[in-house]
C-alpha cells in the first residue's frame, strides 16, 4: 500500500511538473504570436501611410535624393558648376556623375548661404543644389550656392574643399 502512495505521489508530481511546463510553453507561444502579429500588422498599417510629408526609401530612390520640404524627394542636382551664364547653369551631378544643364529664368530663386544672390554670384567650381519642379524638368526653380549640409562650418576642416 505504501508503494502505491509513493507511486501515486510521484505520478502527481510528474503531472504537476508537466502542467507547469506545458502552461509555460503555451504562455511563450501566445506572447510570440501576439508580438509577431503586432509587428506584421504595424508594417501593413505603415504601408498605407504614403501621403504628403511621408517619404519612403523607394520614392527617394526613384525620384531623387531626399531633403526637400517635409521629407519629400527633391528633383534636380547637387554638384559642382561646370558652366554658367545669365540664362543657364551646368552642373556635374554627384549622384549620377553626369553633366546636367538647367535654364535660369526670372522666377528662379538664387541664394548664397541662405542670403539672396544672382547668377553673377555663381562661378565655375562652386557647389550648388539645383531644384526643379519635376524629375524631367530642366528649368531651375531654385539654386542654392554654397549650401550647408550640416557638416563642418569652415573650410579648414572640410575635406572636400581644396586649400
Amino acid at each position: 500500500m505504501d508503494e502505491e502512495k509513493t507511486t501515486s505521489s510521484k505520478d502527481s508530481a510528474k503531472k504537476s511538473s508537466l502542467l507547469t511546463t506545458g502552461t509555460l510553453l503555451v504562455g511563450i507561444a501566445i506572447v510570440l504570436v501576439v508580438g509577431i502579429g503586432g509587428f506584421i500588422g504595424g508594417m501593413q498599417f505603415q504601408k498605407g501611410k504614403t501621403g504628403p510629408g511621408v517619404a519612403t526609401a523607394a520614392s527617394n530612390f526613384s525620384h531623387g535624393f531626399s531633403g526637400g520640404m517635409n521629407g519629400r524627394a527633391m528633383n534636380g542636382s547637387f554638384g559642382a558648376v561646370t558652366a554658367i551664364s545669365t540664362t543657364s547653369l551646368s552642373v556635374q551631378d554627384r549622384r549620377s556623375s553626369t553633366a546636367k544643364t538647367y535654364s535660369i529664368t526670372s522666377s528662379t530663386t538664387i541664394t548664397n548661404n541662405g542670403a539672396a544672390a544672382t547668377a553673377s554670384d555663381i562661378a565655375v567650381g562652386d557647389n550648388v543644389i539645383v531644384r526643379t519642379a519635376s524629375a524631367d524638368s530642366t528649368e531651375a526653380t531654385s539654386i542654392a550656392l554654397n549650401p550647408t549640409m550640416g557638416g563642418p562650418s569652415n573650410t579648414e576642416s572640410d575635406p572636400t574643399t581644396e586649400q
